[in-house]
């Protein structure tokens, strides 16, 4: 028998409105959800591996601002398919690395950070409890991540993340980057979903995951982290600034599932 929940005596007495459609069949069966800074700390994992780097290279580690800054321009220039996930692992190096004195190469330095970075698990403290409060619920739960498949499966494997979901996707593994539609109908493929409706994109980026899932015709949940500013053109269906909120919006389905392993809660 499945254990109560005390967020299901809370929509018993009309605390929360559920999502639904307007014949009261539920919305979604499928969530998809962005894995960086919105299930996992990728800031501080980004931090951690910047520091083992810094100390490998005798670089100084007050130098983090700048590469983050140039990190993050190469991921955007990599969403706009400006860049390649191979390029884009080089070239934020070549960027950063001139203003250091190294004598390191961006190949060198890459390749220590990535393995650096394969290591950084680290979910947030209501990541893994709502995880597990949603697969009892009944939805069918998958990681649909921007990223570099062996650094990804990496941070999973620390934070036994996989044991929470159905399913993990990966750019380069499925070949398409989110914004791109094709990510989420290779996701939809594989799982043979054939009913968008179904489906909710959740994540913290409007230019990845907002974008790419209304794109897809997916609709979208933004997680709007502290200093996230709204755009004028891409507009969430539904717009979250805690994980937890997703407790108020997704009601239990039927059947219930079974919820992930007590030991790692």
């Amino acid at each position: 028998m499945e254990r109560s929940s005390p967020y299901d005596d809370r929509f018993r007495c009309g605390l929360y409105s559920p999502v639904v459609f307007d014949d009261n069949k539920l919305m979604y069966t499928y969530l998809f959800f962005d894995c960086d800074n919105t299930l996992l700390d990728f800031d501080q994992g980004e931090r951690n591996a910047f520091s083992i780097l810094c100390k490998e290279l005798d670089i100084d580690p007050g130098s983090y601002p700048l590469y983050h800054t140039l990190n993050s321009e190469c991921w955007k220039e990599f969403e706009r398919g400006e860049l390649g996930q191979l390029e884009l692992r080089m070239e934020r190096f070549r960027r950063f690395l001139p203003s250091t004195g190294t004598t390191a190469s961006a190949q060198e330095a890459s390749n220590l950070f990535l393995s650096a970075l394969s290591t950084e698990g680290i979910p947030y403290p209501e990541t893994k409890p709502m995880l597990t409060e949603l697969r009892r619920r009944g939805y069918r739960l998958y990681l649909a991540s921007n990223g570099i498949a062996f650094v990804q499966q990496g941070r999973y494997k620390a934070c036994n993340l996989l044991s929470y979901v159905d399913g993990a996707f990966v750019s380069e593994e499925i070949g398409y980057q989110k914004p791109d539609p094709r990510f989420f109908d290779a996701v939809c493929k594989h799982e043979g979903i054939t009913d968008k409706k179904q489906c909710v994109m959740i994540g913290d980026s409007l230019t990845s995951d907002i974008k790419g899932g209304k794109a897809a015709g997916i609709d979208t949940i933004w997680y709007r982290r502290e200093g996230a500013t709204e755009d004028d053109v891409i507009v969430p269906d539904r717009t979250i600034t805690r994980l937890t909120e997703l407790l108020e919006l997704l009601p239990p389905r039927s059947p219930a599932r079974r919820p992930a392993p007590d030991s790692d809660r």
